[in-house]
């Protein structure tokens, strides 16, 4: 299995900097200009009164709620280890399609939904939560399928003072704080945000099983984005390096004379 080693704040890893720079600042300045309404999303009155069909693009770039915000920051910043893992060109590729087919299909889901109202007068959802929480939810599967277990430890749940009765221990692992996250962002809006949530694992299965269209054979354009080619394949370099440890400078030294 891969082996990613461990990453220190941003280095290596721009397009994760940006999208936490950017989760923090849209919902902030949507909220000085009280425009949050725009990036809301509903089926009625939005869609099948005013269509406003922009409304399924716009809904994935800001949080409304506050406790969102928070949670996608840590989210983003814990995922920046796939950046490392796909090089920064594919992973920003990787979050545009997910973003693209997230849209399509809570699309497809608003207009299923209104077929089921129309048969049996029963409506499943007409507001879904705004924010990029299909995206994270994308890339969580990813997470969960191609980022190995870094460590393992043990919770006791039980006081050990009496020897006789077996200890109960919870096995946690270092992915373990990424899953509390995305379970609080799941139910952090009920079903408003199940239903994007839920999206954004179909299309992150389909992107860890080659399923998804486009992913194999397109790349975002180099001259719309600015990454440098040294960053494509960070992991590379570093295993390079670590092949060839630096010596002391009395053996340098030494072997100056020898030579």
């Amino acid at each position: 299995m891969t082996r990613i080693s461990p990453i220190k704040a941003f280095i290596n890893t721009p397009i994760s900097q940006l999208c936490c720079v950017v989760t923090l600042a849209v919902p902030f300045a949507t909220s000085l200009m009280d425009i949050k309404y725009l990036f809301l999303l509903s089926y009625t009155p939005a869609i099948a009164q005013w269509h406003q069909y922009w409304r399924f693009a716009t809904f994935q770039t800001a949080f409304t709620q506050e406790s969102d915000v928070l949670l996608g920051v840590l989210l983003w910043y814990n995922f920046k280890v796939l950046e490392r893992l796909y090089g920064s060109h594919k992973y920003l590729t990787v979050i545009f399609l997910a973003f693209v087919w997230n849209a399509v299909l809570v699309a497809a889901l608003f207009f299923l939904n209104q077929i089921l109202v129309q048969f049996t007068g029963w409506s499943w959802f007409n507001t879904v939560a705004s924010g990029p929480l299909a995206i994270l939810f994308s890339l969580l599967a990813i997470y969960y399928s191609k980022v190995p277990v870094s460590y393992l430890f043990e919770v006791q749940l039980t006081p050990q003072d009496n020897p006789s009765h077996v200890p109960k221990k919870l096995l946690l692992s270092d992915k373990s704080f990424v899953y509390v996250l995305t379970l609080q962002m799941f139910v952090n809006n009920g079903w408003h945000s199940m239903v994007p949530c839920l999206v954004g694992l179909v299309t992150g299965c389909a992107i860890v099983n080659d399923f998804l269209p486009g992913q194999n054979r397109w790349r975002i354009p180099l001259r719309a984005v600015s990454v440098p080619e040294a960053l494509t394949e960070p992991e590379e370099e570093e295993e390079e390096d670590a092949a060839e440890p630096v010596r002391p400078l009395t053996t340098q030294l030494l072997n100056t004379f020898r030579a």
